[in-house]
């Protein structure tokens, strides 16, 4: 039983793990959109377009540690 709560418990860390780099990938890209906004436009478009790939590759980033999830099914049968 240890065990299977062992795996909650690290799939559960997981997935904070992986919520906290998709919110900050959204706030990243939110400030890619908004900031040429509040400045008038004037913003360098090279810099919007920058912040707007890091908050992508953040977003990716945050797919690539959910797929360290561990699967539950074999330890159903323990709980």
């Amino acid at each position: 039983m240890a065990d299977a709560q062992g795996i909650l418990v690290f799939n559960e860390r997981i997935k904070l793990v992986a919520g906290f780099a998709n919110a900050l990938a959204i706030g990243i890209i939110g400030i890619a959109v908004f900031k040429p906004i509040a400045e008038g436009l004037s913003a360098s478009w090279l810099a919007v377009a920058g912040w707007g790939m890091i908050g992508l590759a953040i977003h990716v980033l945050s797919h690539y540690i959910l797929g360290h999830l561990r699967s539950e099914m074999r330890h159903a049968t323990l709980l």
